[in-house]
């Protein structure tokens, strides 16, 4: 049986409001370790796991007039040195001014600064940030996975500044009681059947990712995948509400951290006209689905939430039903649950039930006739047909891409560069691919800056 779905009316904050005392209520509340942060939503107990979450930030409030003289209403990152000169330099640092007035700096390299996120998760605004109520979103479960992509990172702060999107960052660890599925439906799924069936030698969530430094990944074997481990990636999904409760927050785009958009870039009309729209979450499609084609086999990289009953409870709901290594298996589920109590279709735990994780990817191959089973038949007729008012977008209204951060290129990676720091050590990043460069050449590190818009750009604004 499916989890129920139900979408209820929030207390939530009002978007674009300047009064200051709602930035201490939400502060405050984040604060508080109590599944009371999700106010209303439904299957969002797990919020109470949580210990302190440091939230808030000036950028909001002091953009439309409130006078910021408390330390409460403020905290907010800066790029203390960006680290990346040709010579020698000294090791890249971020710096925090936190809603109760402390500031601190976090330098790469620097092990006991890296432990102040572990248990104290940070979801702040970028110090040079602008007006608007649309908001992006990086996560990170670790500072040292963060200057692992460091030229990436500063590649987004410079680009959402520029076309005119606040930048927030999350900083932290999943507590160890949620790393762990607890959903009836993830543990009578057909991956954990398959997984205790058979007792692989390997599992996913014991083996560090190449982006922690280590190229190693786990076979791609259905069964040797631990599902009752669950993928850090569900970090996206605390998040984005705690982003989309900010006061001043109406919209959120979420965007892996290990995507870059190249020089040179415009105002990303998709993602404005995304916000502006009529829907309330938003997954791309990178390609044309005919007509027959199910659309609910969608991406959690990038997608687009605005600040609604139906996100909230949709994104609370998904990490209720988390399950297996990859975030995706309890989204796809989450979605087809939500489709199926609007009425699009007769969807009742058939992804759980039926198809471990590389079986739901790979599932047009089972069914390369289109004679899907009725539950997960949700193609973009099926939508015109029974739920046209279903809030989700899926890249497939019209059956066609949906340009959704366009500008942004996701590519897998295996190889880093280094930058040179002042006492000989390195600064390793992983190497992306540069969309019009020839995967075999190898970029000079100005040359690779220049590609990522960074090279030249001294305007990084101190808290």
């Amino acid at each position: 049986m499916a989890r129920a779905y139900v979408a209820l009316r929030l207390v939530t904050f009002v978007a674009g409001a300047d009064d200051l005392a709602q930035m201490h209520t939400y502060v405050d509340a984040w604060r508080t370790p109590s599944a009371a942060r999700c106010g209303e939503l439904p299957h969002c107990d797990w919020m109470d796991a949580f210990g302190p979450i440091d939230v808030g930030c000036v950028r909001g409030a002091a953009s439309r007039g409130a006078t910021i003289g408390d330390a409460e209403a403020s905290q907010v990152f800066s790029i203390a040195r960006r680290g990346l000169d040709d010579s020698p330099a000294a090791p890249p640092a971020i710096a925090f001014r936190l809603a109760d007035g402390s500031r601190f700096t976090v330098e790469a390299g620097d092990e006991a600064a890296y432990a102040r996120f572990v248990e104290r998760p940070v979801l702040c605004e970028y110090a040079g940030g602008v007006d608007s109520d649309l908001a992006s979103l990086a996560t990170t479960n670790s500072a040292r996975y963060l200057f692992r992509l460091w030229p990436q990172f500063l590649n987004r702060l410079l680009y959402f500044t520029d076309v005119g999107v606040r930048n927030f960052l999350w900083i932290g660890e999943l507590p160890p009681s949620l790393g762990r599925a607890t959903s009836p439906e993830c543990l009578a799924s057909r991956s954990m059947r398959l997984f205790q069936s058979r007792q692989p030698r390997r599992r996913l969530g014991i083996t560090a990712s190449f982006y922690d430094g280590e190229n190693r990944s786990p076979a791609r074997n259905a069964t040797g995948v631990d599902v009752s481990r669950v993928s850090n990636h569900m970090l996206k999904v605390p998040a984005a509400l705690a982003t989309l409760r900010h006061p001043t927050v109406a919209g959120v785009a979420l965007l892996d951290l290990d995507a870059i958009a190249p020089v040179p870039w415009s105002a990303p009309d998709d993602l404005l006209a995304a916000h502006r729209g009529a829907f309330d979450v938003v997954f791309p499609s990178s390609k044309r689905l005919g007509p027959s084609f199910p659309c609910w086999r969608v991406k959690s990289s990038h997608f687009y939430a605005r600040d609604a009953p139906f996100s909230l409870a949709f994104f609370s709901t998904w990490f209720a039903n988390r399950c297996s290594f990859k975030d995706q298996y309890s989204l796809w589920h989450t979605l087809l649950s939500a489709a199926a109590a609007a009425g699009c279709v007769p969807y009742d735990g058939d992804i759980y039930a039926s198809y471990e994780y590389w079986e739901a990817v790979y599932i047009e191959k089972r069914y390369g006739d289109g004679a899907y089973p009725a539950g997960l038949n949700l193609t973009c007729d099926r939508v015109r047909r029974f739920c046209p008012t279903f809030p989700v977008d899926l890249g497939a209204r019209a059956c066609a891409p949906t340009g959704l951060l366009v500008a942004f290129h996701h590519h897998t990676v295996d190889a880093v560069r280094r930058f040179p720091l002042a006492g000989g050590a390195d600064l390793v990043v992983v190497d992306p691919r540069i969309p019009g460069v020839d995967k075999r050449t190898r970029l000079s590190n100005r040359d690779f800056l220049a590609r990522l818009g960074v090279l030249g750009r001294d305007d990084w604004p101190a808290v």
